[in-house]
C-alpha cells in the first residue's frame, strides 16, 4: 500500500469518526474537513469531497435532534427508557406523516421532503438509542462539533500537530462543561483519547469524572494510564491518591500523596489529604503534621483547621483542639463539622452546657447529622437529661441507618443495648 492510498483510508477514518457523533455537519466544518484533506492528508479536493459524499453525511446546520421531533433535552431528564421510547415513536410519527402529506412542497431550511425524513429517522434512531442520545447530548452541551474544522495555517501543520490541537480542544471541552453532568463530560474526553490515545490530560480528565460517579476502581486505571503515558504527572498521582483513599486503601494512597507532593511541593491539597489517610490509619502525630504544611501553605484552609482540631482532639489535646475549630469556623460560614467537633472537644472538659450549644448550631446547619444527635445525646444524658438524651441518641441512629454509617450505628445500637 502506497502513502497516498494510506492518507486516503486515513481519512476516510476520520470522517467515519465524526459519523459516528452526527449525521449532520455544518457548512463551516464540510470545509474544515476538505482543508483537512488536503493540508494534513495529501488529498485533492475532489478525492476529499468524494469521500464526504460517499460518507452519507448530511451538510447543514447542526441539527439538534430533540427540537427536530419537538422535544427539548430537559423532557427526558431522569425518565426511563420506556417513556422516551414511546415519545419519540410517537413524535417521529407524526412528523414523518406530516412530511409526507406535504408531497414535494420545499420546506423554509431549504431541505427537500426526502431529506427531511432522513433527517427524523436519525432523529428517531438516536435519541431510542441510550448511547447515542448520550453522545448526541455531548455534542449539544459541549459544542464539539465547532472544534473539529481545522483553519488554514500560514504553513501547513503535520499531521502529527493537528492531531494535538483537535485533542486539546475537546480536552478544553470536558474541563470547560464538567459541571454540566460528570458523563456528558466522560464523553468528551472520550472523544479527545480517540484522537490522540497518548493524550494523558484526557486519561486524567476521565478518571475525574469516574471518581465523581463514585466508580473509582474504573477511574485509578485511567490515572494509571496517565501516569503510565507521563511518569511525572502530579494531579494524576495526587488523583488517584484520593481515588485509593475512597476505597480505604490508605497505605496506597499516601504513597500517591508522597510522589504528588515530590513533584508538586506547594499541593497544599496534597498534604491535607495525605494528613486525613495519615489520621485513617491511626497516625495522629504524622496526620498533625501534614495538617501543619497545609496551614502554612494556605493559612485561610479552614478544613486543615477542622481536621487538625480532630486529630489533636483524638490525642485528648481538647483546648488546642477548640482553638482549630474556632478558627476553621471564622473561616467557613456554616461549618456543621467544626460545630460538631468544638462541642465534643467542649463536653470532654465537662462544659456540657456549651457543648450542646455547638451540638444545636452544627444540628441546625444539617439536619441530618447523626453525629451531631448522638454527641448532644450524650451530653445531655451527662446533664440528667435523661429523656431527651434517648430521644437524641434514637434520632441518632436512625439517620445513621439511612446514611449507611455502619461505624456508627453499631457504636450506638452498642450503647443502647443495655436500655432494652
Amino acid at each position: 500500500m502506497n502513502q497516498h492510498t494510506a492518507n486516503y483510508d486515513e481519512f476516510i477514518r476520520v470522517v467515519n469518526t465524526l459519523k459516528e457523533l452526527s449525521q449532520t455537519i455544518s457548512r463551516e466544518q464540510r470545509i474544515g474537513l476538505l482543508q483537512q484533506a488536503v493540508q494534513q492528508f495529501g488529498l485533492s479536493a475532489a478525492e476529499a469531497d468524494e469521500i464526504l459524499k460517499d460518507s452519507g453525511l448530511i451538510v447543514g446546520e447542526s441539527v439538534n435532534y430533540f427540537e427536530v421531533l419537538g422535544f427539548s433535552v430537559d423532557e427526558f431528564e431522569n425518565r426511563d427508557e420506556t417513556f422516551i421510547l414511546t415519545r419519540v415513536e410517537a413524535a417521529h410519527k407524526e412528523h414523518y406523516s406530516a412530511s409526507l402529506q406535504a408531497g414535494g412542497l420545499p420546506r423554509p431550511d431549504g431541505r427537500t421532503q426526502e431529506q427531511w425524513r432522513t433527517v427524523l429517522n436519525q432523529a428517531r434512531d438516536t435519541l431510542k438509542d441510550p448511547q447515542k442520545r448520550m453522545e448526541h447530548i455531548a455534542i449539544l452541551q459541549t459544542e464539539i462539533a465547532a472544534e473539529f474544522p481545522t483553519p488554514v495555517p500560514e504553513e501547513s501543520p503535520t499531521a502529527e500537530q493537528t492531531s494535538l490541537d483537535d485533542a486539546d480542544a475537546v480536552n478544553n471541552r470536558g474541563l470547560a462543561k464538567r459541571n454540566l453532568g460528570q458523563r456528558v463530560a466522560a464523553i468528551a474526553y472520550n472523544i479527545a483519547i480517540r484522537l490522540r490515545p497518548d493524550f494523558a490530560n484526557a486519561y486524567c480528565g476521565r478518571g475525574l469524572m469516574k471518581a465523581e460517579l463514585g466508580e473509582h476502581i474504573a477511574a485509578i486505571l485511567d490515572y494509571d494510564i496517565a501516569i503510565e503515558l507521563e511518569p511525572d504527572y502530579a494531579d494524576a498521582y495526587y488523583n488517584r491518591g484520593n481515588a485509593k483513599a475512597e476505597l480505604g486503601e490508605h497505605g496506597a494512597a499516601i504513597a500517591d500523596y508522597d510522589i504528588a507532593i515530590r513533584l508538586r511541593p506547594d499541593n497544599s491539597d496534597a498534604y491535607y489529604n495525605r494528613g486525613n489517610a495519615k489520621a485513617e490509619l491511626g497516625e495522629h502525630g504524622a496526620a498533625i503534621a501534614d495538617y501543619d504544611i497545609t496551614i502554612e501553605l494556605d493559612p485561610d484552609y479552614a478544613n486543615a483547621y477542622c481536621a487538625r482540631g480532630v486529630t489533636k482532639g483524638q490525642l485528648g489535646q481538647y483546648f488546642a483542639a477548640i482553638s482549630d475549630f474556632d478558627t476553621a469556623i471564622r473561616l467557613k460560614r456554616g461549618f456543621a463539622n467544626a460545630y460538631c467537633g468544638r462541642g465534643f472537644a467542649k463536653a470532654e472538659l465537662g462544659e456540657h452546657i456549651a457543648a450542646i450549644s455547638d451540638y444545636d448550631i452544627a444540628i441546625r446547619l444539617r439536619p441530618d447529622f447523626a453525629a451531631a444527635y448522638y454527641n448532644r445525646g450524650n451530653a445531655k444524658d451527662k446533664l440528667g437529661r435523661s429523656s431527651e438524651a434517648n430521644q437524641d441518641v434514637h434520632t441518632a441512629l436512625r439517620l445513621a441507618r439511612q446514611a449507611g454509617d455502619i461505624m456508627l450505628t453499631a457504636t450506638i445500637e452498642e450503647r443502647l443495648r443495655p436500655l432494652n
